[in-house]
């Protein structure tokens, strides 16, 4: 049985914005988030782990 994990670091924020609530991707975030959901749509996913 072979396990696969993947890390995967926040995409970058807008630090101008300093409510952590609501701070949104930069540009470069959003293109990165965008990356990373091509990658994972062909991936078969079981499990998820995230912090707060």
């Amino acid at each position: 049985m072979i396990t696969t994990v993947y890390l995967v670091r926040h995409a970058e924020p807008n630090f101008y914005n300093h409510n952590d609530m609501d701070r949104e991707l930069t540009p470069k975030g959003l293109q990165d988030c965008q990356l990373l959901l091509n990658y994972f749509s062909k991936q078969t996913i079981h499990v998820i782990y995230s912090s707060p």
